[in-house]
Parts: structure tokens; C-alpha cells; sequence
């Protein structure tokens, strides 16, 4: 898959190495497009082969910021060159990165977890899940949402102390979770992002996927002693 951007002939700022939302490495140029990328996969044990641009047979990706090569084993690393485009061939390069080791397809190994009493004025945690797969520096990106029993109402995030939705950090049950069912949810994360935008406020119920991990429900949370 590759998205294509406006022509340019600035500076790149850098190569982002993602993840797809299918668990398989994503490779976007952020900041000023070059007009010309190439891209080489470098398997274990291999040396590194240039990719093909879809529908070209050329490996000069032409004015495209984003690639999702596929399948990739474990041990993998990528490469990315950005040129100029001069007379319709590549001239001066921009940037070039190497990737860290991709390995292998990212999926949870485990449900994450909330920790605390599930009673009305009582403080909860999310505890991260166990990955396989993915680059090798990524990280989690953690929230815990709420959930009234009926599938048909809308959920929230829990905030902490200082209103935001990610992190580690305690959250509150207020009066309005009493009844409701509390969720952990465990955003795998590349090191160099971008992390989800996660906002105060209404939220989706959860649903995994190979990059998303959630917990079983825990609840239904409980009156105050």
C-alpha cells in the first residue's frame, strides 16, 4: 500500500518507522517530501534488495510518503534514501535511515490487567500486556476505559489527576461508574510514534487487534464502602 503526497523538492526531516494496523511494519517520510524515495528490506542473513514501487516494476517511489511492505521476518531491517528529483531521475540525497530490527509481526501475548478496588472513590491502574513482534524499541501507550453494562452506551476514558488519558498513573471511579464495567486498554507504540491522540471524553468500546491489546472486563464497579 503506498499514499501518495504533493510534489516537492525539499528536505526530508525523517524516516518513521510504524506499525500497520495489521501488526506488519509501516514506513513513512515525515516533514518535506523528497520527490524520490527507495526503499531496501534487509533479511537475516541476506543482502538487502531494493523494493518495487506498486504498479511501476521501477524502485523509485516517486512523490509517496507512506509504505507498507507486507509480511517481513523476524531479524529484518529496512532502509530508506531520499533524492531530489533531477530530470526525472534521482539526484542529491535528503535523507537516509536505517530502521531498528523488526521482529517478526506485532501481537499481544496477554490480556493487559486494571488493578485496584473496583468501588466508587477508589483509584485504578492499567497494567500493560506482553508483546511479541513489532521494532524492536516499541513501546505501549496505556488507558483504561469505562463502560456502562448495555453495549449500546457510550464508554469514557478515565483521567488522572492531571486530566489526561495515557499513562500509568491512578484513576478515580466517580459516582457516575457506578454499575458500569472497566476495561484496560494496551496501544502498542513504535519509539519514534506517533502515539494515539487520546482525548478526555467519549470513547469507543474496546476491540483488539494485532497493535491494540485489551482486557477482559473487570466490574461491575461497586458502591463506596
Amino acid at each position: 500500500m503506498a499514499v501518495a503526497a504533493a510534489p516537492t523538492a525539499h528536505a526530508a526531516e525523517t524516516v518513521r518507522w510504524g506499525l500497520a494496523p495489521d501488526g506488519q511494519p509501516l514506513l513513512t517520510v515525515t516533514g518535506d517530501v523528497p520527490s524520490v524515495m527507495q526503499w531496501w528490506t534487509c533479511p537475516p542473513s541476506e543482502a538487502c534488495r531494493a523494493l518495487i514501487a506498486p504498479g511501476t516494476g521501477s524502485s523509485a517511489f516517486r512523490d509517496i510518503v507512506q509504505l507498507a511492505p507486507g509480511e517481513a521476518a523476524r531479524g529484518t531491517f529496512f532502509e530508506g534514501t531520499g533524492y531530489t528529483s533531477v530530470g526525472g531521475s534521482a539526484g542529491v540525497a535528503l535523507v537516509e535511515e536505517r530502521s531498528p530490527m523488526w521482529m517478526g509481526r506485532v501481537g499481544p501475548r496477554n490480556h493487559p490487567r486494571v488493578t485496584g478496588s473496583l468501588r466508587v472513590g477508589q483509584r485504578l491502574r492499567p497494567v500493560g500486556a506482553l508483546w511479541s513482534g513489532g521494532w524492536a524499541d516499541d513501546g505501549s501507550t496505556l488507558a483504561l476505559v469505562a463502560c456502562p453494562a448495555s453495549t449500546r452506551a457510550t464508554c469514557e476514558y478515565l483521567v488522572t489527576a492531571q486530566n489526561t488519558v495515557t499513562g500509568p498513573g491512578p484513576r478515580t471511579l466517580t459516582r457516575k461508574h457506578r454499575g458500569w464495567l472497566v476495561y484496560a486498554v494496551d496501544h502498542r507504540t513504535p519509539a519514534d510514534g506517533p502515539a494515539p491522540e487520546l482525548e478526555p471524553g467519549p470513547a469507543s468500546r474496546p476491540i483488539a487487534s494485532p497493535v491494540v491489546a485489551v482486557s477482559k472486563p473487570s466490574g461491575l464497579v461497586r458502591s463506596a464502602k
